[in-house]
């Protein structure tokens, strides 16, 4: 039997074989292979798993430790405490504040002091109903007590605390006693927040009189802010619920380190609570300094350059991606930790990592040890990300440290350079994607997706049926105009505008559909072999169904997903059909090349015409600056110059 892998042969067969430690039990299953690499790599994956539901069932089993749940006290006291504190202060300063409300939150404090003797129940207990002298307490009491019992029994479901709770404990997978633990700390801090901030006014008056004092002698004295001294209240009493634990270092409010296994299941809880924080980020890091967390680094990162409009909601993802990625190999959560040696380990790691690594929900519950030895097992082909990938992380990584030490002042390592550890790329510019040859094309779209197929669910089998739907259509609308492939999957029906007798495409960013820069916004004619295969009436009859998007089938479910994503896997089948071993290198993005190669060889068209209706910039500043934009006609013109697909 091979011990490192747990496989034991059987015959001709390899079996998976596992002890489970403490217990007599012992789990074989049959791997239906003879081959031993296979048996191997299925061995690989079963240890993992075996290891991983283990994990999960030791856990289970036990009850938190006492430090945990004082971390997770902290975090709901501390959030408590500022959503009351504003919730207050809104009632007070906008003098919405009546009597009745005013009982009601004593009232409120009264009720959530005695769950914590009583414990949880729905209505009000029995023996509470002397304490509330008239029929209106009373009935102020049995309502609050029906909020606060709703209240704290959903604190484990509501966001913020779930994502709490499952970054200080390692997983989200509790046992019922668990819950019970984490419920009784929400409950102890609800008290003691109510208890604090009902007293905050008279602690904002005593700071008020302690500055004034101040202004009155000329001297200054420390005085803490009133919400850290509703806090430091009940930090400093003698006998406080639940211990609170001190950060290591300055946190995003209500972010925790992760101390178990590092996953990127938590690596979403943990930006999910720096994502949500409300922390000015127009500040003096002298007097209020920024928090040293990766996670709140990266997110005011990405909400400054939304700000200033640099930033779309797919970028933000992307930035956050690479920052949980390099978390995740290295083991690093704080900005501070980061050396020049970790980057290098993230450019030498990323090699290892499988090409599809974390597309599936099950890698995200795996740590990184687990992800490179099922990585081992391999080929070559299925590792690592291409040089341009690789320094878009890095310089991704580079923005977050200089904006780490240059705005938010905390103390990054001056010496690190991301610049030295870019690889060189391996293919030209203009060789990363090949462009499709004009005999490519006719024979691509000799296809049965344009010439008649069997139905709807077999397009590749010769027909009479021609489905004229975003297969059909983006295809030979970015042959016929070169523009990018998810500009036109994702157009939206009104985007095809009348132009005079002429129609033309107006590109455009929408919510769920960016481009790629400013001048990609332009307005393309439409080829008239487009116009005689019936776009026109196409448009009007989304249009007519008031179907938001000219090919609403591609219309991707979830936001992060390319609109083209849906019309992938039939445009592949189709192209290798046609071309066989020559569609290798030729994609959707290749017709776009096909089509620039196309406008530069005919030398009636002017160069400022192919950059117009490709949507590049110009080469220099003169060019840019002081040359006005095509004419619809001129440019109708080039597009028509571009031979008939068939």
């Amino acid at each position: 039997m091979d011990h490192a892998s747990h496989l034991l042969l059987r015959g001709t067969t390899w079996q998976y074989r596992r002890r489970v430690p403490g217990m007599s039990l012992v789990i074989q299953i049959p791997l239906g292979t003879s081959d031993r690499t296979s048996a191997f790599r299925l061995s690989i994956l079963l240890t993992a798993e075996f290891d991983m539901t283990l994990d999960r069932l030791l856990r289970s089993d036990r009850l938190i430790p006492d430090e945990l749940v004082q971390k997770y006290f902290d975090f709901c006291l501390r959030k408590i405490v500022r959503d009351l504190t504003i919730q207050r202060r809104k009632m007070r300063m906008s003098g919405e504040i009546t009597q009745t409300g005013r009982r009601t939150e004593e009232i409120r404090r009264i009720v959530t002091s005695h769950m914590i003797t009583d414990g949880l129940s729905r209505i009000l207990p029995m023996h509470r109903i002397a304490e509330f002298q008239s029929p209106e307490d009373l009935e102020i009491a049995m309502t609050v007590h029906q909020q606060q019992f709703t209240f704290i029994t959903g604190a484990s479901v509501r966001p913020h605390y779930k994502a709490a709770a499952s970054i200080i404990l390692g997983t989200k997978d509790r046992h019922p006693d668990q819950t019970y633990q984490l419920t009784e700390a929400f409950l102890h801090a609800q008290a003691a927040a109510l208890e604090v901030v009902d007293g905050n006014p008279a602690e904002l008056a005593r700071v008020a009189a302690i500055r004034s004092a101040e202004l009155m002698s000329g001297t200054r004295t420390t005085v803490p802010m009133a919400s850290d001294a509703m806090v430091n209240q009940v930090e400093a009493r003698p006998e406080p619920v639940v211990p609170i634990a001190k950060a290591p270092a300055p946190l995003t409010e209500g972010l925790s380190l992760i101390t178990g296994r590092l996953t990127h299941e938590l690596l979403d809880d943990q930006f999910a609570i720096a994502r949500s924080s409300e922390e000015p980020l127009v500040r003096s890091p002298k007097t209020q300094p920024f928090s040293h967390d990766l996670a709140g680094a990266c997110e005011r990162s990405i909400k400054r350059a939304q700000m200033a409009k640099k930033m779309d909601d797919k970028t933000a993802d992307s930035r956050r991606m690479t920052v949980k990625l390099f978390m995740f190999i290295n083991d690093l959560q704080l900005v501070t930790e980061i050396e020049q040696h970790h980057l290098a380990i993230f450019v030498n790691a990323i090699s290892r990592l499988p090409k599809h690594f974390n597309r599936s929900k099950n890698d995200r519950q795996k740590t990184y040890a687990e992800v490179v030895a099922e990585a081992r097992i391999l080929p070559d082909d299925q590792l690592g990300r291409d040089p341009g990938t690789v320094n878009r992380h890095l310089d991704t990584m580079g923005a977050i440290l200089h904006q780490a030490r240059v705005q938010d002042k905390i103390p990054v390592d001056r010496d690190i350079d991301t610049t030295t550890l870019r690889l060189p790329e391996i293919k030209r510019a203009r060789d990363k994607r090949e462009a499709f040859e004009q005999a490519q094309v006719l024979q691509l779209f000799k296809h049965p997706i344009w010439h008649g197929c069997r139905n709807e669910n077999r397009r590749h089998d010769p027909g009479d049926v021609i489905l004229k739907d975003g297969l059909y259509w983006v295809p030979l609308i970015v042959h016929y105009t070169g523009a990018r492939v998810e500009e036109i999957a994702g157009l939206p029906a009104a985007a095809l505008l009348a132009e005079g007798d002429a129609w033309g495409l107006d590109i455009r960013p929408h919510e769920e559909r960016r481009l790629k820069n400013f001048q990609s916004e332009r307005l393309l004619p439409i080829h008239d072999h487009l116009m005689e295969l019936g776009l026109i009436e196409h448009r009007d009859r989304m249009l007519a169904s008031k179907q938001e998007y000219l090919f609403p089938g591609l219309r991707p479910n979830n936001p992060k997903y390319p609109f083209h994503k849906a019309m992938r896997y039939n445009w592949n089948e189709a192209r290798k059909m046609q071309l066989g071993d020559a569609a290798e290198g030729l994609t959707l993005h290749s017709l776009r090349h096909y089509v620039n190669i196309t406008l530069k060889g005919n030398k009636a068209i002017d160069k400022s015409v192919r950059l117009d209706i490709l949507g590049h910039a110009a080469v220099d500043l003169n060019e840019e600056v002081y040359t006005a934009g095509t004419p619809f006609a001129e440019k109708l013109a080039a597009i028509n110059s571009i031979p008939r697909a068939f």
